[in-house]
């Protein structure tokens, strides 16, 4: 039982949603970098936990927030006005101060940010201290599972997002599938604040284990020290921070929202490199056709790399005490190593196909010249003879002269074209077998 106070306690949800791009829609913002829309009725905002961490990402990102129609947040708020038995707290629910928005930076990277805010006294809080499923079914209004679909409210506001994406943030035309949301894709970090109750056991316990019944898998070791929190819990799909004051939530949100972009940033990356040159490794023609796409892709990983480091930087200590035990649980930079290691490979295997490419057109080139040269010399024996008989009716010739012609007129010229072919035959045959020796010790 929590003793009552007159404090009030505080969960603020922000629920990462990323948006899947198709092919087509991946390769124009996230390899050619084609951010751009004319729609000018568009207007960014900088939610006060960015401005507070000093550019979002660590870097100076050129990223951007969309506030999302009144409409979608009027149908978020009617989600927990007709889901009170499922989700009692719904009834505190601040919808004058949450927020609902689309991100958008610079990587090109799309994602649906909710921030929800209940706020709730203690009786509430001793209402419920028994119901640890609580969180699993406010997880369930908002992310599907197989056969579990999410609210249909939310299901409606998340469609009217999309369409907005489609046609004033991207300028598409709707109806199209470009955009789509997966199943179990979303992500929850719970902040709750309270001066009073966020260092109880009892009520660290409740939270805990209420997070717990969220998971599919239970990780060891989710229970951190971290500076100026009363706990923290780091799971798969959701995260507490326990606080008495919201001046820490300022650090954490941007890293759980970068964990967030970096593990679906490169699971879509790694997917587009599987489907678009996988079947193109062993078809040397189309592989060279897509040399400009795979440098773009080299340059788009390089930057992440820079933007990784220097976030790692921004965070300072934080990397060691939070982001790291999120890398661990979800195997973070592995999975930037393996789709680093992926593009190198794919680099060489475009260099040596090309380098063979070359080596083949320098060979029919070569070839091509054996037989000019061949022409030449039949021309040359042609010419030559002619020269001959136009010097035999001179009777002035030197006897160099007089003896080369008597010599051409004893041979046939039959046989000097032949023995000709036969040694410009050999030469050509000599070479063919020098290259291909080259290109064995090559491989």
């Amino acid at each position: 039982m929590v003793r009552e106070n007159n404090s009030y306690n505080e969960s603020r949800f922000f629920i990462f949603q990323p948006i899947k791009l198709d092919k087509r829609l991946f390769e124009s913002l996230v390899i050619n970098r084609n951010l751009k829309c004319d729609n000018k009725q568009k207007e960014s905002f900088l939610c006060e936990y960015e401005s507070k961490f000093d550019s979002f990402l660590g870097v100076e990102d050129k990223s951007v927030n969309f506030l999302i129609d009144v409409n979608v947040s009027v149908l978020v708020a009617n989600c927990f006005q007709d889901s009170w038995d499922l989700f009692p707290m719904g009834r505190y629910y601040k919808k004058d101060i949450s927020k609902i928005y689309v991100k958008q930076n610079s990587h090109g990277y799309l994602t649906i940010i909710y921030d929800l805010i209940f706020r709730y006294d203690d009786t509430f809080l001793n209402s419920i201290i028994d119901d640890t499923e609580i969180i699993e079914r406010f997880r369930s209004m908002f992310v599907s599972d197989v056969g579990k679909p999410k609210k249909a409210e939310i299901l409606m506001a998340e469609n009217k997002i999309l369409d907005w994406i489609k046609k004033e943030l991207l300028c598409l035309e709707i109806g199209k599938t470009e955009l789509k949301i997966e199943e179990n894709s979303g992500n929850i970090l719970h902040l709750f604040i309270s001066e009073a109750n966020s260092s109880k056991r009892e009520v660290q316990d409740y939270f805990i284990e209420t997070s717990k019944n969220t998971e599919r898998v239970l990780y060891q070791d989710s229970i951190l020290e971290v500076s100026n929190t009363e706990l923290y819990y780091t799971g798969g799909r959701i995260h507490l921070v326990m606080v008495k004051n919201d001046n820490e939530i300022y650090r954490f949100v941007p890293i759980h929202f970068y964990a967030q972009f970096l593990y679906n940033f490169l699971s879509r990356f790694f997917e587009y490199l599987e489907n678009q040159f996988n079947i193109h490794l062993y078809n040397d023609e189309e592989l060279l056709d897509n040399r400009e796409k795979v440098t773009k892709l080299i340059s788009s990983l390089s930057y992440l790399r820079i933007y990784n480091s220097l976030f790692m930087t921004k965070i300072e200590d934080d990397k060691h005490t939070v982001f790291d035990r999120i890398d661990y649980h979800w195997n973070l930079s592995n999975l930037l190593s393996t789709t680093d290691l992926y593009v190198k490979n794919l680099e060489m295997t475009l260099k040596n196909t090309y380098d063979l490419h070359q080596m083949k057109s320098s060979e029919k080139q070569s070839y091509l010249l054996y037989i000019i040269s061949g022409l030449q010399i039949i021309g040359l024996i042609g010419v030559w003879t002619t020269v001959l008989g136009i010097i035999d009716g001179d009777t002035n010739k030197s006897s160099l002269i007089k003896f080369i012609s008597e010599l051409v007129d004893k041979l046939y010229l039959t046989y000097i074209i032949f023995v000709a072919l036969v040694i410009f035959t050999i030469y050509f045959f000599y070479s063919y077998k020098k290259r291909k020796n080259i290109k064995r010790k090559n491989k």
